[in-house]
């Protein structure tokens, strides 16, 4: 697609100001990215696992929000 406009390159395409915070732990044995919502509570984003079965688990499903306390 060409874009053909005299407006500068910014007000086209304004500069991505989201940078989520995200992290990767460990939650009972899996590997999860989260974003922490609190101190004690994060919603998981992705889970980071090779086993099919952890996939089907309800309780780490992503958007899920967990009680997890890092140390």
């Amino acid at each position: 697609m060409i874009l053909w406009t005299v407006m500068p390159l910014e007000a086209v395409f304004p500069p991505d100001d989201f940078s989520p915070n995200y992290e990767e732990v460990d939650y009972e044995g899996i590997r999860l990215i989260v974003e922490k919502t609190s101190n004690e509570q994060c919603r998981i984003i992705r889970l980071l696992s090779t086993n099919p079965h952890d996939f089907l688990r309800n309780e780490i499903q992503p958007g899920m929000v967990i009680n997890f306390k890092q140390i």
